[in-house]
């Protein structure tokens, strides 16, 4: 769903479609296919386009290798977080794609039982930030009974969502107030991530990493 698609929508309807986030879609293509599967390399991606879109004023990489992110700050990488990503099928797709909804205590739905936003047992935690199919793919919180899906030291442990890219609270707190709707979203598979300041679970190490860059 596009963007301008979405301005369209009533309140309600908009409503409707962030409580049945963090699903999947069918597969459709090859491509797609090899973008959701988990492949063992990159073959998909354009290292060129990779390099353009963690170039840009702020960015943000996702590796389901090691199940970290890392912020890029123009064009250098700034800091890094565990997160748990997308089970065995259900992964969390690969592209290179960009935040396009910011979203403060999204409601969420499944098998017709809805919690409401910033309930204590709400999934999403008190924010996301939606970029892949609508409200399907995004990055949000975790509430506290899921709290080790992303702290856990082993990667593997963190292979816990439906598709999505959950967060410590204070990371994406932290990743909310310093990225904006456009902000390209690259995610892919590497078989390390950039030497800087791991910040997981701690938004002020975050911070004080990004204000030395």
């Amino acid at each position: 769903m596009t963007l301008s698609l979405l301005k369209g929508l009533s309140a309600a309807t908009v409503l409707a479609l962030v409580s049945v986030s963090c699903g999947t879609e069918p597969v459709s293509s090859s491509e797609e296919l090899e973008r959701k599967s988990g492949t063992s390399a990159n073959s998909w991606q354009d290292a060129r386009l990779v390099d353009d879109a963690l170039g840009k004023s702020e960015a943000v990489r996702i590796n389901g290798r090691t199940n970290y992110i890392t912020y890029y700050k123009s064009g250098k990488p700034v800091a890094k977080w565990k997160v748990a990503t997308g089970r065995a099928g259900k992964e969390t797709p690969k592209g290179i794609f960009a935040i396009h909804f910011k979203d403060v205590c999204p409601p969420w739905s499944k098998d017709g039982v809805t919690v409401p936003g910033c309930s204590p047992d709400n999934p999403l935690g008190r924010k996301a930030l939606w970029f892949y199919e609508g409200f399907i793919y995004g990055m949000h919180g975790v509430n506290l009974g899921a709290i080790d899906s992303v702290t856990s030291s082993n990667p593997r442990d963190r292979d816990r969502s439906a598709g999505c890219v959950r967060n410590h609270p204070e990371n994406i707190e932290w990743l909310f107030s310093n990225t904006k709707v456009g902000t390209p979203v690259v995610v892919g598979l590497w078989d390390a991530d950039p030497a800087v300041v791991d910040c997981s679970g701690d938004a002020a190490a975050c911070a004080r990493a990004a204000a030395g860059n």
